[in-house]
């Protein structure tokens, strides 16, 4: 898919509303394909499951999602995993999505899969 086909995807998302999950693992997107991703993301609302596994989103992409997991208020599984993000990433993306999603007393449980063995600690 890479960055094109993320952007393309990104903006097809606009006009998917009833879409549950979206799985582009494996799809080698960066941060600029995460952020088009991204913005139209918060159109699908009722995405329940979203993997983004072994792309290459980095440090962009994940603060990008940081910012619109609290809007996603049914999702419940996220797979970022293989992603080159740092531990200090991963927790400012589940700080964000528990605070933001207490502070609007949603009730789902955000499941997030990271694999520790694909972390960099800083």
């Amino acid at each position: 898919m890479g960055e094109e086909g993320a952007v393309i995807l990104g903006s097809a998302l606009k006009h998917m509303p009833h879409l549950r999950t979206l799985d582009i693992g494996y799809n080698n997107i960066s941060s600029h394909g995460m952020l088009s991703l991204s913005d139209n993301l918060i159109h699908c609302s009722n995405i329940s499951t979203l993997n983004i596994c072994n792309n290459n989103i980095g440090k962009g992409g994940t603060k990008t999602l940081a910012n619109i997991i609290p809007q996603c208020k049914k999702l419940h599984t996220l797979d970022i995993s293989g992603n080159n993000i740092t531990f200090y990433l991963l927790l400012v993306l589940l700080t964000m999505s528990v605070v933001l999603k207490n502070f609007t007393h949603h009730s789902t449980i955000l499941e997030v899969r990271a694999f520790w063995h694909s972390l960099e600690y800083f």
